[in-house]
């Protein structure tokens, strides 16, 4: 439990938060809003008396040391989600048998008859859709694609027996990913719905319904939803992998993998500085590209989403091989691109493009893995990325993107959790 000095230490952090933005709501504190009077914390006002400022203070007090850790303490919905992210990957770790596995075995999908596997969602859900469908082509070895819900019924997508149909969304509701569902159950097509709420729509229409495990999400922009989901079509594909081999499932493998990805999204979590530095850069740009290639380009997409979303800043994700095919023509001083760079198959593709564009007078900020000074130096800013797994390293690109994101909204002054002319949940086409 929080001890005293704890709490004191909370509610002086708290209180000087609060004197400086001049607002009445502080603070998260786990999913309890702390509300203090702003006589609080203006504490000059004469008209408040010391005895009822003692005993609001106390009450205060009283209530962070019912909290296990002063750090469950935020100003924002959305940074309390982001730094939730290792507990969400850790109840992934204990209880991925129950929300994944057994859900399959005891579903009556036939995974080994499966002979194609389609994706829909929208938003959030469709770039981790997207990753996904990497995952199941180059670990399950199962055809796969990606395809937008709100596009899936009008395609004219031709709908097989064999085929199972993944509709994500972490409601359970979004309208166009329920309609995209019933039109492949019609189709005869095996469902499969992967949400955070399983008592839902998507769960009923389903033949098959996986739970992300992370607990509700209030602010608007997903953060732990995206790599709940993400890591949850990690563990699928390579369960399915093993279902149509017909070898054991790996489970020591998994724990391991997810312990070190636990490991290394701590690290991110606890060195922030450099993040703070690039988004106050950032936060002066009217337009900014978000580059990717391979399994990156969704995350690159995924960024630009976040920054559209939280700072109101045009941005647009891009493969980068496409920029030869149209978008050089928009680089330039007021341009700058964001590239995901991991060193593997496609870094010299990426290296070659950073240098086009550099070429071009564009400024690149990158987020790699490779420190080499020849990379590094053609670079305007840079994080280092602490790479360990080709195909979870997306997460920790992810993360990175979420809290540039997070601290540009901020020094924008926009609220991160309540974006203007979105809503978190679109239960109407």
């Amino acid at each position: 439990m929080t001890t005293i000095e704890d709490a004191n230490y909370a509610l002086s952090k708290i209180l000087d938060a609060g004197s400086k933005k001049n607002v009445i709501e502080l603070a998260w504190i786990k999913n309890v809003r702390v509300i203090i009077p702003r006589a609080i914390v203006t504490l000059s006002l004469p008209s408040f008396a010391n005895s009822q400022r003692e005993r609001i203070v106390k009450d205060v007090r009283k209530t962070l040391l019912d909290f296990e850790d002063i750090n469950d303490i935020y100003q924002y919905k959305m940074e309390e989600e982001l730094h939730f992210q290792p507990k969400a990957i850790e109840n992934i770790k204990n209880n991925y048998s129950s929300l994944i596995i057994n859900k399959i075995e005891d579903s009556k999908v036939k995974f080994d008859e499966i002979s194609r596997i389609l994706i829909v969602g929208m938003g959030s859900s469709f770039n981790a859709g997207y990753i996904g469908s990497y995952y199941f082509e180059n670990l399950s070895k199962i055809p796969s694609q990606i395809i937008n819900a709100s596009e899936f019924i009008d395609s004219g997508k031709i709908i097989h027996e064999t085929d199972l149909v993944i509709g994500i969304t972490q409601s359970g509701e979004t309208a166009e990913t329920i309609k995209a569902l019933e039109y492949a159950k019609n189709k005869k097509a095996k469902t499969l719905a992967i949400v955070e709420k399983s008592s839902s729509q998507a769960s009923i229409i389903s033949d098959l319904t996986i739970n992300i495990g992370c607990g509700s999400e209030y602010a608007v922009a997903s953060t732990k939803t995206f790599t709940s989901t993400t890591i949850s079509l990690y563990i699928l594909s390579k369960y399915i992998y093993s279902k149509k081999q017909n070898i054991n499932f790996n489970h020591n493998e998994i724990a391991q993998e997810l312990d070190e990805l636990n490991n290394k999204v701590a690290l991110i979590l606890n060195n922030q500085n450099k993040i703070k530095e690039i988004s106050k850069r950032i936060s002066k740009l009217e337009h900014i590209l978000f580059l990717g290639r391979d399994i990156m380009y969704p995350v690159a997409m995924e960024g630009a989403l976040k920054m559209k979303e939280v700072c109101y800043i045009h941005a647009e994700a891009y493969p980068a091989g496409e920029m030869k095919h149209g978008v050089n023509a928009l680089i330039g001083e007021k341009m700058p691109s964001l590239v995901m760079a991991p060193t593997g198959i496609s870094f010299n593709k990426m290296l070659s493009t950073v240098n086009e564009i550099k070429a071009r007078d564009g400024k690149v900020i990158g987020l790699t893995d490779n420190d080499s000074n020849e990379f590094i130096s053609l670079l305007s800013s840079y994080l280092i990325i602490d790479s360990f797994n080709f195909n979870l390293d997306v997460i920790l690109y992810s993360i990175n993107l979420q809290l540039l994101s997070f601290y540009t909204s901020l020094l924008l002054k926009i609220n991160p959790d309540r974006p203007r002319n979105l809503a978190k949940t679109v239960t109407v086409e």
